[in-house]
């Protein structure tokens, strides 16, 4: 590719410091010239002259796709009954005990976090209200 050589005519002609720095990006250029030949033989073209990005590996899009994906819970339908013995619950103690809360709903067929939730979620509401 002329585009390759011509990076390297310009490092030669304007005198670049020599690091390790600038060794290992024309390292990267002398493989990408061989790839790119080699490639050519083999009529492929490779992904950096492609504008495309190599294939990633399983795992890391797996972990992408883990990321993106977000938890959405299902919301607990309390009937009337239920949400009437809630608040009145609620008023007579805000802050019911673990053993009280159980209690509740064992009663209304719920787990202990759902009916916990409510208490926590119904507190954050009077304080906004």
């Amino acid at each position: 590719m002329p585009g390759d050589t011509e990076i390297l005519d310009d490092a030669e002609h304007y005198g670049f410091y020599m690091n390790d720095r600038t060794a290992h990006a024309q390292d990267i250029v002398a493989q990408r010239l061989w790839m790119t030949s080699f490639l050519a033989d083999q009529q492929e073209t490779p992904h950096y002259a492609a504008g495309t990005l190599p294939a990633q590996s399983k795992k890391a899009s797996r972990r992408k796709e883990c990321k993106s994906r977000k938890k959405t819970y299902a919301r607990t339908p309390f009937d009337a009954v239920s949400r009437e013995r809630l608040v009145a619950v609620f008023l007579v103690c805000p802050f019911p005990t673990v053993d009280h809360m159980a209690t509740l709903a064992a009663g209304m067929g719920v787990t202990d976090k759902k009916v916990r939730e409510w208490f926590c979620n119904r507190r954050k509401r009077c304080l906004i209200s």
